[in-house]
């Protein structure tokens, strides 16, 4: 489905300002996801035992998957994302 903004065409496929601001909030969730645990056992237990490390690696890993699998599923939208940018 092909609509017509402005003197554009725009795609139906293509992400609204709206899912951008939407795909990005969830990006910094999942990014924190990988933080927040680690730091409460740094700080607040203060152990540095074999448990922290194993989380904190555990939780690295699973952001790089994260980061794999976004980046891939959204490429495209990442690509009009910046190109909105561009113009602002």
């Amino acid at each position: 489905m092909m609509g017509k903004v402005g003197n554009e065409l725009v795609s139906s496929q293509e992400m609204t300002i709206g899912q951008a601001i939407f795909l990005l909030i969830v990006f910094a969730m999942i990014y924190g996801i990988g933080e927040f645990p680690t730091l409460i056992l740094h700080y607040y237990k203060k152990c540095d035992s074999n448990i922290t490390y194993f989380l904190e690696y555990l939780f690295l890993v699973l952001r790089i998957i994260f980061y794999i699998v976004f980046f891939k599923i959204n490429k495209k939208n990442i690509v009009l994302i910046l190109k909105l940018n561009r113009k602002f």
